[in-house]
């Protein structure tokens, strides 16, 4: 009798432990600052399966202010809430913010990148406009004068579609360097 109340016990208590928390991604609706404090409106969705739950909402502010925490929901009736501080494992960390800074670092030379090669064909555009006066001493006959135009609209209109694509490469790193700021 002693063994199988033992066993019930240490089972139950198994049991309550070992329940799989839900874990519910919140993200920030609104800010308002006050002068001292800062209130922090956040809100997230999960489907809960009928029965007894554990929520778990992680990566809030170390100085949150527990007596001011609510929570709303329908049809649901909360047993309690319990509150706790983990210090989160500092080797995951610093391989995200490495991995964050070497992402930001990648979107920043891409940039430069993309922008030297603007660079280069504004010189090549420069290069072709002031070279657009062609003439002769005997001066030109129509055949060299028509190779010569389409050569310059053509190379223009060259420089003018890849600038546009280097315009927009630059344009989509700066939305990702953008995204990776936000995230961090």
């Amino acid at each position: 009798m002693k063994n199988l109340f033992l066993f019930i016990f240490i089972f139950c208590a198994i049991n309550i432990y070992s329940q799989d928390s839900i874990q519910v991604k919140t993200k920030i609706d609104e800010v308002t600052v006050y002068q001292s404090t800062a209130f922090i409106q956040r809100t997230g969705s999960k489907m809960i399966p009928k029965g007894r739950s554990v929520l778990k909402f992680e990566n809030l502010t170390h100085k949150l202010v527990t007596e001011t925490v609510q929570i709303s929901c329908d049809d649901v009736t909360i047993l309690g809430v319990s509150y706790s501080t983990s210090i989160p494992n500092i080797d995951s960390i610093n391989a995200e913010n490495k991995m964050l800074s070497n992402q930001i670092l990648g979107l920043r030379d891409s940039i430069q990148f993309y922008k030297k090669k603007i660079e280069v064909l504004d010189e090549e555009e420069s290069m072709i406009l002031s070279n657009k006066m062609v003439s002769g001493d005997q001066g030109l006959d129509v055949q060299t004068l028509e190779a010569n135009a389409d050569f310059f609209r053509k190379r223009l209109a060259d420089i003018s579609l890849s600038r546009l694509n280097q315009e927009n490469m630059i344009k989509a790193f700066k939305n990702e360097l953008h995204k990776v700021g936000q995230n961090n």
